[in-house]
């Protein structure tokens, strides 16, 4: 699984599920979306969770489970803090700071920033993104991020939305050919979440 757990109603589902459940060993492996593809294609895992799955890959069955968006996280002091929101052609002449493309969303990020016209700048990566905020709170740069990261109180830093919203909706993927009646019922449990 990807980030993040804690986000949303996913944390008190899967709680209450592993509570409920006490037999049943989850096992969490934080990886990048397209190795859990891969290990869902080779049936190494029964389920993966990550963002902004369009079409699953033949034989794959996707549930959204939560809306969200990117935000725009910045330095406290930035120039751009004083807006409400912020279009995306304003952080043109920005410094990004980014987690590797190959273990996050970047590759569909940098897409959306040429979309707007400009190819973001990228001035240091950070394998975590909890690193990638302590950058930006000392002044080094700014990132998109996914804005169940504005749920926790990171000082130095201010969270804003996009005038355009671009999604990173949370999506649970799994083989249905291949899904035990233990990961069905953790499937159900988190329909909940996507039902609200």
């Amino acid at each position: 699984m990807s980030e993040p757990l804690y986000g949303g109603g996913l944390r008190p589902i899967l709680h209450s599920f592993i509570k409920a459940n006490p037999s049943v060993d989850i096992i969490f492996r934080e990886t990048p979306p397209g190795i859990q593809m891969a290990m869902l294609e080779r049936h190494e895992i029964d389920a993966g969770i990550w963002r902004m799955v369009s079409i699953p890959p033949q034989g794959l069955t996707s549930l959204r489970l939560q809306q969200a968006s990117f935000l725009v996280a910045l330095p406290s002091e930035h120039r751009l803090a004083r807006y409400d929101s912020i279009p995306l052609h304003e952080l043109r002449n920005e410094a990004f700071v980014t987690l590797p493309a190959v273990h996050s969303d970047w590759s569909f990020l940098q897409k959306v920033c040429n979309k707007a016209g400009f190819s973001p700048h990228i001035v240091r990566e950070a394998v975590e993104p909890q690193t990638v905020l302590a950058l930006i709170s000392m002044g080094l740069g700014i990132t998109l991020i996914a804005d169940s990261y504005a749920q926790m109180n990171w000082p130095g830093v201010i969270f804003r939305p996009l005038e355009e919203r671009i999604p990173a909706d949370l999506y649970v993927v799994y083989d249905e050919s291949q899904i035990t009646s233990t990961t069905l019922r953790l499937i159900d449990e988190l329909k909940v979440v996507s039902a609200q």
